[in-house]
């Protein structure tokens, strides 16, 4: 599939498509990510699915084989402390003995994963007596091999245990996390895909009875993806201030960003990459908002104020800011960059015409000026405008990609390509006014 034109490639930006089959009110939607991309149609029609689809399966894939190696740890942390009461009556245990072997074979679990059944526990049962060393006991003979085979034989169920399956664990938690187990609740359909194509290879999610049944890839390398949803995700987060239950979630992810800098010892190209990104920002949002959001020590986000000099609670700062505010803080930490893909779910609510203007230019210039790739959900005609406007004024007219919702049967949509056509969209979204 040739999705890039060679100009495209070379200068190393995103180029990628998505195909949904049978997703929640999805029949099928065909988005093309190469630019800027805009979803119009009513509400309640698929819209919102679209983007968490694309939020669940990128990310299943970015950095997959980090993930991956991630969950083993995980995995072993969470054995080898189980045999914590196992070893409970033994006077010469110590804990920090358990969290010294576990911390060997982290370190040293991509040479484990790569070696033969035999050798491997060979290594497991060194490690653990190097780890032993550092302990002075009467009797280290008590750890005999017979004594910890029940340990030794649950670690090596896990290093026994394919990648694919620990990338599908992985796909699982993303599909919870962003659907709710709500991905397969039309009667009539018993699978549903999620295929991405891209340079980096072709990769396709299958899910039945909201899990994923199979999966395929060709890479592992896909872009960091933002998602901000249609409420305001700072708010929710506000409101759960122990985080908990936001793994795997646009919620966790923007929590991550927010208390976190991409790189901290970022090198010096990395460092003027993101102040010429702060300076692109900058420049649009300096008549919106004029201060910085904050991780409060009691773990809250608040809003410091430049102009008043004093720090508002998020709940009194107005909500039509709140994601300029959000996409500020997520280019000055790095991590809203260069080759990134955003995806904002109806960013004109609460927003006034004249900060609809506003919002379509930064979204354009991220795109000119950063390379960040945007999707965006809409109904209203007048975003939509501004964003078609502000690409022609800006010489990316052919960066958009304009989609049409349409219902296909009952409940059941598809999504149409009118970028040629733009006018169906407002035709169909000035429709009310027309009626009244």
């Amino acid at each position: 599939m040739n999705l890039c034109n060679s100009v495209l490639y070379e200068k190393e930006e995103i180029c990628m498509k998505i195909k949904l089959k049978n997703i929640a009110k999805i029949i099928e939607a065909d988005i093309d990510m190469n630019g800027i991309s805009i979803i119009a149609g009513n509400n309640n029609i698929g819209k919102s699915t679209i983007l968490k689809s694309i939020y669940a399966a990128v990310n299943t894939f970015r950095n997959s084989n980090k993930k991956i190696l991630d969950e083993y740890k995980r995995s072993l942390y969470s054995i080898i402390w189980s045999f914590n009461q196992y070893f409970n009556d033994n006077e010469y245990l110590s804990r920090k003995l358990l969290i010294d072997f576990y911390e060997l074979l982290s370190k040293n679990i991509v040479s484990l994963l790569e070696m033969e059944n035999e050798n491997r526990v060979s290594e497991i049962k060194r490690y653990f007596d190097e780890a032993l060393t550092n302990y002075e006991m009467q009797d280290k003979n008590i750890y005999s091999d017979k004594f910890l085979i029940p340990l030794y034989d649950k670690i090596e169920e896990v290093f026994n245990r394919p990648k694919e399956v620990m990338m599908k664990f992985i796909g699982d938690r993303y599909i919870i996390g962003t659907f709710n187990k709500q991905i397969n609740f039309a009667s009539d359909i018993s699978t549903a895909s999620i295929e991405i194509h891209s340079v980096n290879g072709d990769n396709v999610i299958e899910i039945k009875d909201h899990k994923i049944e199979s999966l395929t890839f060709n890479s592992v390398n896909e872009p960091d993806v933002i998602y901000l949803p249609t409420f305001n995700i700072l708010d929710m987060i506000n409101r759960n201030y122990n985080h908990r239950g936001m793994s795997y979630s646009p919620e966790g992810d923007i929590l991550y960003y927010l208390r976190n800098i991409s790189n901290p010892n970022s090198t010096f190209e990395e460092y003027t990459e993101i102040e010429s990104n702060i300076e692109t920002v900058k420049e649009i949002l300096e008549d919106v908002v004029n201060g910085n959001l904050r991780m409060s020590n009691n773990g809250s986000i608040i809003y410091d104020d430049n102009d008043l000099d004093i720090s508002v609670n998020l709940e009194n700062v107005a909500s039509g800011i709140k994601n300029f505010l959000l996409i500020k803080k997520l280019v000055e930490n790095g991590f809203l960059k260069k080759n990134g893909i955003l995806l904002i779910d109806e960013p004109e609510t609460n927003l006034h015409p004249e900060w609809h203007l506003k919002f379509a230019e930064i979204l354009v210039l991220m795109y000119k000026n950063m390379g960040v790739v945007s999707v965006v959900n809409s109904h209203s005609p007048y975003f939509i405008r501004a964003l078609e406007v502000m690409m022609a004024n800006y010489g990316i007219k052919d960066k958009g990609s304009f989609y049409l919702m349409k219902e296909k049967m009952k409940n059941r949509y598809v999504t149409e390509n009118v970028t040629k056509t733009t006018e169906s969209i407002y035709q169909t979204l000035y429709k009310p006014l027309e009626n009244l």
